[in-house]
């Protein structure tokens, strides 16, 4: 019991003392500028028309996946949790291995209180891409 605590403690300090979310350090398209500038409106502070941006791009491209985190943040920011948790859950169904998108997740069960749920997409996000979990 107590070994779980410090686990979810450490996974906890380990999302707070990251840089931001999940739109800061996905890995940027190649060439694709509205990504970008969506990325950059999360990182200012502008959650809401981050999040726009985000939706936009995922009318194009439904799969995504940087832009699908991203939006998930955006909505965890704006305190639209429910929104964020559908929103994760549509795209880990059509995605199931996105590093991104699980640790996305998790950032939503954690909100939740759903520790155990969300120390799982931790971990399967970091099975699946070191770098991807900050």
């Amino acid at each position: 019991m107590i070994r779980r605590i410090f686990v979810i403690v450490t996974v906890f300090l380990t999302v707070c003392l990251s840089f931001g979310g999940l739109a800061q350090n996905a890995k940027p398209v190649p060439d694709n500028p509205d990504l970008m500038a969506a990325d950059q409106l999360y990182k200012a502070g502008k959650f809401a028309e981050a999040a726009e941006k985000y939706q936009a791009l995922l009318k194009i491209d439904a799969k995504l996946a940087p832009a699908q985190a991203g939006l998930i943040e955006a909505l965890l920011h704006e305190q639209k949790i429910d929104e964020a948790s559908a929103e994760a859950a549509k795209a880990l169904g059509a995605q199931p291995n996105s590093a991104a998108l699980l640790a996305a997740m998790g950032d939503v069960q954690f909100r939740l209180a759903k520790m155990a749920e969300a120390e799982m997409s931790y971990f399967k996000a970091l099975q699946i891409d070191k770098r991807e979990l900050r």
